[in-house]
């Protein structure tokens, strides 16, 4: 300490504003320890110099010795009690320590005595948007602009505080603007991803997150981020990586497990998913959104009861968290335990992504199964094709109780759905919203079985309740061999579900049996790489797919089958919704709606189910097939 002082021109005595000059230069030169014991000395000299008391509040908050410091800060006031810069620095304090009253209380003082002062208008905005009083504290980053039009970090919280409220888009014109203002600023450009992600720009988000990157190596909610969208876009492999990158800046995060869990998941790696929930877990005992996944995991890895119990472990934690009841119906139904699942089932419309898998609103009220007679009921469809096409089974039920029965649903169905008698319009969903027409009631579609108390044996299984129209069977006949076995096959379902998909050349020596025709009832990216590289060699096959332009033609087609073996997919539900002969293949881990452990469905009496028994194991399955195929050729 003596080498120090001697730097220093000695005044004899010492005084006060000798050892307040060394402290501020231990300060500046970030000794702080140095410099909260030179203050020290200068108040024991002087006890009533606030400056004094003010400094070494300042090297204290630097020590992290916040408790002292608003002790020093509170002698600075009371002495002084105009001290501005005292009232801004404990608001400061305040706001680390998670005092946001207080804080507040001092920031609002200090813009009193000092009107200009931008860092206090964005500090006070920051406190309010913590209690949530999103307006006041927008007019507070404004008012910090207003003074500082180059304040990129106001403009940022600005963005923050517009985005808590869901205005995306007015949050991302902060962002930029932050950015534009200070091109490296990483946290600008790890929010500008955030909110782009949230309104699907996934492209856009993915590149800011990168440069956020760039910019700060080490930014682990960036890297984990990042992986988000990479999994979102089916780049797993990078997903996983990323996030094995955010736990070398952060190992103990239970985000970043759970989400490398849900990306190994998708991977088939259920093992190592199954570690990394594990280890979220670890880190957050109570993380319903880990149990959750990790009932997903469970699940897909077919232990059923684990699987609900770590629904019921993420819902104990979180008793309105939509996708573990959604999650635990699925099992519940797949399980055959009607009552509780189709109750759970309506749990998704709360979910998280309701906007992209729920869009509709309706001002109108919800049926509730009651009559409604003299009145117009709208029932609209959602989710995939193959839902609408099992569940109008429900409408003649649905037109016994009422008046006017309007059905929506989606182009390649319309001219199908006219078909049903108990139908009285059908429409097409409104690219602008709102249906384009009057009712007095909606419901969607995949709650009626909920409405009707749907149990395993009042399912109405009335078949055919969907049929082809004269005039399509008449257009389509010449397609069609007027001998033989006449079989339908579907080997893809949607891209999306690798384990709903089988290679085509597996098929091929059930096509050369004699005197049966196959044909092809495919359509999408499996139809088009027969177009590009041809049939499987030695296979017989006529693909009419490609040629159909709606359910209508797909129907006029089944017609004139006498069996449909199809993987789970939408022709599939409309070659039992027809009453037409169906030969199911199923994975080792069904859809719910086909039960376990049997080989029919109270869904469509004309089916027959095949099940994997391991996964990915298609072959025995097709030999099954084959097997049943040759004794159906000799009949």
């Amino acid at each position: 300490m003596t080498e120090h002082l001697n730097k220093l021109t000695r005044p004899e005595p010492l005084t006060a504003d000798y050892y307040n000059s060394l402290g501020l230069l231990y300060a500046l030169r970030e000794k702080h320890r140095e410099a909260t014991w030179a203050f020290q000395k200068a108040l024991d000299l002087d006890d009533r110099w606030a400056v004094a008391f003010y400094n070494q509040a300042l090297s204290l908050t630097a020590l992290g010795r916040l408790d002292e410091a608003i002790d020093r800060y509170t002698h600075a006031l009371q002495i002084s009690p105009d001290f501005q810069d005292a009232y801004y620095n404990l608001g400061n304090v305040f706001k680390k320590k998670g005092f946001i009253k207080k804080a507040i209380q001092n920031y609002s003082v200090s813009v009193k005595l000092k009107p200009d002062f931008p860092e206090a208008y964005n500090n006070l905005g920051l406190c309010l948007k913590a209690l949530k009083r999103f307006e006041l504290a927008v007019e507070c980053y404004e008012k910090s602009i207003e003074m500082k039009p180059d304040y990129a970090e106001a403009y940022n919280n600005l963005g923050l505080t517009l985005q808590e409220q869901g205005l995306w888009g007015q949050a991302i014109e902060k962002f930029e603007s932050a950015i534009t203002l200070k091109p490296d600023y990483s946290d600008a450009h790890y929010n500008l991803g955030f909110a782009l992600n949230e309104i699907d720009k996934l492209d856009a988000a993915a590149s800011h997150y990168r440069r956020s990157i760039q910019l700060k190596p080490d930014f682990a909610d960036a890297y984990n981020n990042l992986g988000a969208i990479l999994s979102r876009q089916g780049k797993i492999e990078e997903a996983i990586a990323h996030y094995r990158t955010a736990l070398q800046y952060s190992p103990v995060k239970a985000e970043i497990y759970n989400n490398l869990g849900n990306a190994l998941k998708k991977s088939g790696r259920i093992d190592e998913a199954l570690e990394m929930l594990q280890r979220a877990l670890a880190a957050r005992p109570g993380y319903a959104e880990a149990f959750n996944n990790m009932g997903v995991v469970l699940q897909f890895r077919g232990d059923y009861p684990a699987a609900l119990l770590s629904y019921e472990k993420a819902i104990m934690l979180k008793p309105e968290f939509a996708e573990a009841r959604f999650n635990r119906a699925t099992v519940d139904l797949l399980l055959g335990n009607f009552s509780r699942g189709w109750q759970g089932y309506e749990w998704r419309f709360r979910r998280r992504d309701w906007r992209r898998t729920y869009p509709h609103r309706y001002s109108q009220p919800r049926w509730d199964g009651s009559s409604f007679d003299g009145k117009t009921l709208y029932v609209h469809c959602e989710q995939g094709l193959g839902d609408i096409l099992q569940f109008v089974r429900y409408l003649p039920w649905v037109k016994a109780l009422g008046g006017r029965l309007i059905l929506e649903t989606i182009g390649p169905m319309v001219r199908l759905c006219r078909r049903i008698a108990s139908v009285d319009q059908v429409v097409e969903p409104n690219p602008h919203g709102r249906p384009a027409v009057d009712f007095d009631y909606f419901i969607p579609l995949l709650s009626l079985p909920a409405i009707f108390n749907t149990t395993l044996d009042t399912i109405p299984n009335q078949i055919p309740y969907l049929s082809a129209t004269p005039e399509d069977l008449e257009r389509w006949r010449p397609r069609i061999s007027p001998k033989g076995l006449r079989i339908g096959l579907v080997w893809a379902g949607t891209s999306t579900d690798p384990r709903r998909a089988c290679p085509l050349a597996w098929f091929t020596p059930l096509t050369q049996l004699k005197n049966i025709h196959f044909y092809g009832l495919q359509k999408g990216i499996a139809a088009e790489q027969i177009e590009v590289e041809g049939l499987p060699k030695g296979m017989r096959l006529t693909n009419l797919g490609q040629e159909f332009e709606d359910f209508a033609d797909t129907a006029a087609v089944v017609a004139q089958m006498d069996l449909v073996i199809s993987i789970d997919t939408s022709v599939a539900h409309l070659a039992g919704a027809m009453g037409k002969p169906l030969w199911l293949l199923l994975p080792d881990i069904p859809d719910w709606r086909w039960l376990l452990d049997r080989n029919d469905t109270p869904w469509y009496p004309s089916a027959k189910l095949f099940r994997q028994k391991r996964p990915g194991e298609w072959q025995p399955v097709i030999q099954s097939i084959a097997d049943d195929l040759v004794e159906l050729a000799r009949l």
